[in-house]
């Protein structure tokens, strides 16, 4: 856990230049729907190539099970409309790094989670302010697994459909 708070650190560190300038920051209400809120914070470039740092927050209890986890995800993403970056068509890129913390009973475990997405959306900004998009891909997703005692959570491991309604400010 140390040495993932450390490279989750160093990743910050080595992209605040990056987030100079103009912002987003975005929620995806449908992933606090699943446990898994999240925030994007997306700078705004001239070239429409915009960097893109989120967090989660993974949640989920039910049956005996409790976990709770961290999650980093870094990307880009190229508008394709001239002259509108941060609104309009865009193609996007990310991957993303997590810890999982499972307890199943009295017994404890860790996994580690990883995933690279491709996805498009489209963004809307209402009077230079308010933000609404929608995303839409394809993630491979790879999980080291949690199994205490028999008892196995679900696999992420794969390829899965990825979607995401952010709503947010420009500021």
């Amino acid at each position: 856990m140390r040495r993932f708070l450390l490279a989750v650190g160093l990743v910050f560190l080595l992209t605040v230049p990056a987030f100079s300038g103009s912002k987003i920051i975005s929620v995806n209400p449908v992933g606090i729907i699943f446990g898994v809120p999240n925030v994007m914070v997306e700078n705004i470039k001239p070239s429409g190539l915009n960097p893109v740092l989120g967090g989660s927050l993974y949640i989920y209890s039910s049956g005996g099970w409790s976990t709770f986890g961290l999650g980093l995800t870094a990307g880009v993403r190229k508008y394709l409309q001239a002259g509108k970056s941060g609104e309009g068509l865009y193609a996007g890129g990310y991957g993303s790094l997590g810890i999982l913390s499972a307890k199943y009973g009295s017994e404890t475990t860790n996994s580690l989670l990883f995933s690279v997405t491709g996805a498009i959306g489209y963004k809307a900004i209402f009077n230079d302010k308010y933000v609404v998009g929608l995303e839409a891909g394809l993630s491979i997703y790879l999980n080291s697994g949690i199994t205490i005692g028999g008892a196995s959570l679900g696999a992420y491991s794969g390829v899965a459909p990825y979607g995401s309604l952010e709503l947010g400010l420009k500021i």
